[in-house]
């Protein structure tokens, strides 16, 4: 680009070409830079933030054409190998301009980095500034000789050259740029964005401590850091690290200047505290005294030994409440359910760029909707789906909180499927509705989902914390270390960046598919019975409940109200062509039909519902090809999949005792529940299909009858939604009878410890434990060393004996939420309870009853005579365990032991659901923004432990490459009939160097002709399709992965082959992928 062009742009005036662009952090007005990379200048624009850009016009003197800026600084970076390294640095000379308060601004004070030996780091300091109280020091001296000493050692005045480091010193060790830290932040620019983007001040050195540091996939070693005191009280200190390259010389600079652009940011405040300011002030003629900083009184606050016996003493802490935690996990505390970035991963970056079929230009996807009269049963519709599979090997399953239950491949893929509904009279109201096959909703999952929505721009605006939902279809055979809390972590290892960027990215997209699909539809609601789904586990406490309540529901011999069999469905159809463009479903069933000692991840039994779903109706007459069914939660609490019951495994044969789950040995551990397919011996895999089955098949019934009769129709005035962050650690409230209750800080009862039918627990604790006598003497130990709860607590929890005082332990952070999502949708008529937690049955119809009861007073306007229709989702947004009837709390089984807040959580729950309902009338502004008052959950996803090692390194046996056959498909019998199963052994590496999202790790492929192309027919989503990998050794890392496929009764006859896609990472850490293929075989 010539100068011409350049100052055509507005950008600066260069006299040679390059590439012209203004930095969006100024350095200072009146300080351009130009920076040679070896060849063409780039020239950059220092401006403040906000205000037009200054002229880049300084050049090298021997260059320079029609300068008229008064300050110039000239830094020529040359690119060597990747690595930058300042090689030379000139000062234009000029007069000095008047700064902003009438006082001249001093000329650059320049910082050699000279030439020494490999490793040597000295730098030499210089100040000629002319402006009054601004001094600058720099003083950058290596490590050496022992410890002591170097601790001890004053640092090199002024005058003063560092000698050079004797070999194999800590110096040398020191490898690629000059790294700068905002001491503050720990935020790490390269020197480039220093002198590019950071203001420029003067410098004073500090003495501060040695630390290991490291930078992106790299690592430092030990350092001798340098701070750089800021000299102006507004800015916080910078650190500086010099790391040196081969022999070279080096340069760099720290200018004068009086006004920093960031002055007015809030965490640098006037009210600087005195340490943080200039230790020195300038002498005759501005020159810094050659002098050391003063010494700092021993045993103060300043004190670096004190500072670190703090820091030694706080890790020691740390380690001691992690080992404690570790303990607990260990041996196995049962289920609390009712029961690095995606680094390595390229697949979910492919599908981001290659969304833009996705992304095609959608009028109904903008705020500015066509105008048009529309009619009061028609809503602005979108529906999407995305792959959230994590890693499916290596990682702790989420759900049992059993640390043998470590994922070892795949059955079924896991998905986030999107429902938007919308006003068509007003865009900015709407709502987005998600489903996820996954164990719950989590605090710091959705934090990311509504950060990577704002990301997107303006046209994603409109979500935010009180319109987006996100809730799980409650599935326990998912990968795990993504929860937000320690307590959830603590049976994973600890958090898993991964796993949970897996979510969080096909969480966004599934959401961007559902805002491009937007178009004008109807919303259709129906219900129907679906029996055998679903049995109460602890009926015991459910029979607690007042007799004339329970009588209300108890219909028939088959269906006595114990359990919710109505399933409800809210049909998406598109206006343009009248198509079915989706289904959402809610019905209560637990995600626990596989059983604990499953390991290969799947949706559990909603997985495979919705799977059956779509593949059933998919390109039908009446439904687009990207049809989408959710099946959500509903009151599932205390509802198992497991329909046979709980029996002894102990050899009796008898049933588990109705009050307790205890066998004849009064203990708990041998008392499992049964599925339909329990007598096959396949880890709950014959239950699970068969529970998915029932489901999907009366959601079709549903489906098909609200396209063939009248269905009830949504409509009425407003797409409403409402959200607010409760903290229910101590939340007084009246209730209906006027007393004043109140909630606690969360606490789980030894019932807790005692587990369910579907995984019981692994010591003598049994439910409904109402006396410490009745524990474990091992709980009781893991009690006291976690953190014995305060008399207010217990009377509060009562009639709960406290297990594990979890809501008052913050060390090392929240071990569960105190902080709870309370949230409600509205459409027309509709209203949708968006729970935290697991309720149970009744729980669930006495908040649904609440929300009609007010709903009908509170929006009768817009309800206009139209009874209220009500559902509720969960476990959503958060994961708040369970939540029962005062009565079932009261009888302390598992589900009210695992209540958190006390008996009095449903009540306040209902309290500000009910509250909430006024925020949903039709004229109401659309999304409240946060206040600023309000208490916010933390967001753990940057600060959680992680003890999950990586993939070190895929290697092959000797005469093997990836992807050769080891087992191949039987050559005995290389034609098979329909239900046999054919499988091959793969060379295999690990399936955590590349998710394969929107991908497949397995395939069926099949070729109708004996020279016809391949095609594929299956792929590692199909429920019949087995991916499954093993280590074979971890010293030399080689893997066999073997692919096995039940053959559909339906599978068309004609040739067949296995095939399997990899990636394996080499010993220098890249990622290659590659495939293999059986031989081919027939099925007849």
């Amino acid at each position: 680009m010539d100068a011409d062009a350049c100052a055509r742009l507005g950008r600066g005036n260069c006299s040679h070409a390059g590439e012209c662009f203004t930095s969006s952090m100024a350095v200072s007005p009146g300080l351009p830079m130009v920076v040679q990379h070896g060849g063409p200048w780039e020239c950059l624009t220092s401006s403040y933030p906000g205000r037009p850009a200054v002229p880049c016009q300084a050049m090298p003197s021997h260059r320079r054409s029609g300068c008229k800026e008064r300050h110039a600084t000239d830094a020529r970076v040359l690119r060597r190998r990747g690595r930058s390294q300042i090689i030379s640095t000139q000062m234009a000379r000029q007069p000095p301009r008047p700064s902003g308060n009438g006082g001249p601004m001093g000329t650059p004070t320049v910082v050699e980095l000279p030439e020494q030996s490999a490793g040597a780091a000295a730098c030499h300091a210089a100040s000629n500034t002319n402006a009054p109280g601004w001094a600058g020091r720099l003083s950058c001296s290596p490590p050496q000789g022992p410890k002591r000493a170097r601790r001890n050692a004053p640092p090199p005045t002024m005058t003063q050259r560092a000698p050079p480091i004797h070999a194999g010193g800590d110096g040398d060790r020191l490898r690629g740029r000059l790294h700068c830290f905002w001491a503050a932040a720990r935020t790490k620019y390269t020197l480039e964005h220093a002198l590019h983007q950071l203001p420029v001040w003067p410098c004073q050195q500090t003495t501060t401590g040695r630390r290991r540091l490291a930078t992106p996939g790299r690592g430092l070693g030990k350092l001798q850091r340098t701070s750089l005191d800021v000299g102006h009280p507004s800015v916080n200190p910078v650190t500086c690290l010099p790391r040196a390259s081969p022999p070279s010389p080096r340069h760099a600079v720290c200018a004068l200047n009086r006004h920093s652009p960031l002055s007015a940011r809030p965490d640098q405040r006037h009210d600087m505290p005195q340490s943080r300011r200039p230790l020195s002030t300038p002498g005759p003629n501005n020159t810094i005294p050659a002098s050391s900083p003063p010494s700092v009184p021993r045993g103060t606050r300043e004190d670096p030994r004190r500072r670190s016996r703090t820091h030694l003493r706080r890790h020691l802490a740390v380690v001691v409440v992690l080992l404690c935690a570790f303990v607990l996990a260990y041996f196995r505390a049962p289920a609390w359910t009712g029961a690095p970035l995606l680094s390595s991963d390229a697949s979910l970056h492919s599908v981001w760029h290659n969304i833009s079929g996705d992304a095609q230009t959608n009028v109904w996807a903008s705020d500015a909707l066509p105008a048009g009269d529309w009619p009061e049963d028609q809503y602005l519709l979108g529906v999407g789906k995305a792959d959230i599979t994590g890693p499916v090997v290596e990682l702790n399953m989420m759900g049992y909180a059993d640390f043998a239950q470590i994922g070892s491949g795949l059955r079924q893929r896991l998905y986030s499927r999107a429902f938007i509904v919308g006003d068509l009279h007003n865009p900015s109201d709407r709502f987005v509705y998600l489903v996820l096959d996954v164990q719950s909703g989590d605090t710091a999952v959705r934090y990311g989902i509504i950060r990577g929505l704002q990301a997107l721009g303006p046209r994603y605006s409109m979500y935010g914390h009180d319109n987006v939902a996100v809730s799980a279809t409650h599935s326990h055979s998912g990968p795990g270390a993504w929860l937000n809390y320690l307590l959830p972590q603590i049976t994973s290892k600890g958090f898993d960046q991964q796993s949970y960027r897996a979510i969080v990215e096909g969480c966004i997209l599934s959401i961007r598919r559902a805002h491009e699909s937007l178009e004008p539809g109807s919303l259709s609601f129906g219900k129907t019975k679906i029996p055998n789904a679903g049995i109460n586990r602890s009926l015991y406490a459910y029979l607690a409940n007042p007799a004339e309540e329970r009588a209300r529901y108890n219909i028939s011999a088959h269906d006595d109200g114990s359990v919710e069999m109505d399933m409800t469905a809210l049909k998406f159809q598109r206006t343009s062509d009248g198509k079915n463009i989706g289904v959402l479903t809610w019905f209560p069933t637990h995600g626990t039909s596989m059983q604990a000692n499953n390991t290969l991840i799947t949706g559990d039994n909603k997985g495979v519902a919705a799977d059956m779903f779509e593949k059933a109706v998919r390109g039908g007459e009446m439904e687009t090809d990207d049809f989408v069914a959710g099946f959500s939660q509903a009151n599932m609490g205390d509802v198992s999949p497991n329909v046979l019951g709980a029996w002894c495994e102990d050899g009796s044969g008898q049933q588990c005792s109705f009050e307790d789950s205890t066998c004849g040995n009064g203990r708990c551990n041998s008392c499992r529940a049964k599925g339909p397919g329990s007598e096959q011996d396949d880890h709950g895999a014959s239950s699970c299909l068969e529970i998915g089955k029932r489901q999907y098949e009366g959601a079709l019934r549903l489906y098909e009858s609200l396209n063939t009769e009248e269905p009830i129709n949504i409509q009425g005035k407003g797409v409403k939604a409402f959200h607010e962050f409760h903290d229910m650690s101590n939340f007084h409230f009246a209730l209906p009878n006027g007393s004043t209750v109140r909630t606690c800080a969360a606490a789980l009862g030894y019932s807790f410890g005692a587990g369910t039918w579907d995984e019981p627990g692994a010591y003598d604790i049994v439910q409904h434990v109402s006396t410490k006598a009745k524990s474990s003497f091992f709980w009781r130990i893991v009690t006291w060393l976690l953190k014995a709860p305060g008399q207010d607590q217990i009377e509060c929890q009562a009639p709960k004996h406290i297990l594990l005082d979890v809501g008052e332990v913050m060390r090392p952070y929240e071990w569960t939420p105190n902080v709870v999502d309370v949230q409600t949708f509205r459409v027309g008529q509709l209203f949708i309870i968006v729970s935290p937690g697991e309720a149970t049955t009744m729980a669930g119809r006495r908040w649904k009853e609440a929300v009609a009861k007010h709903g009908s007073r509170t929006l009768a306007d817009d309800l206009a005579d139209r009874e209220p229709l009500v559902v509720l989702g969960g476990p959503s947004n958060s994961y708040t365990h369970y939540i029962t009837t005062e009565e079932e709390y009261g009888v302390q089984r598992y589900e009210g032991s695992s209540t958190l807040y006390g008996p009095h959580t449903l009540a306040a729950y209902i309290d500000r659901t009910v509250s909430s309902l006024q925020h949903l009338r039709s004229h109401n502004a659309p999304a409240r923004k946060l206040a600023a008052s309000m208490v916010l959950p933390p967001d753990n996803s940057n600060r959680s432990f992680s003890f999950i090692p990586g993939v070190l390194y895929d290697r092959t046996p000797r005469g093997l490459s990836f992807g050769d056959v080891v087992t191949d498909v039987n050559f005995s019998k290389l034609r098979f009939t329909r239900s046999e199963t054919a499988q091959a052994v793969f060379v295999g590496a690990n399936p955590r160097n590349n998710l394969r999202l929107e991908q497949t790790y397995a395939a069926v492929e099949y070729r109708p002709s004996p020279h016809g192309a391949w095609e594929r027919v299956r792929d590692d989503s199909d429920w019949d399709l087995t991916f499954h990998w093993r280590r074979t050794s971890n010293i030399r890392g080689t893997s066999e992965v073997t692919i096995a496929w039940r053959i559909e009764p339906w599978a068309p006859s004609g040739e067949y082959r296995l095939r399997y896609y990899g990636d394996y990472k080499s010993i220098t850490g890249r990622i290659t992928p590659f495939d293999g293929a059986s031989r081919a075989f027939t099925v007849s």
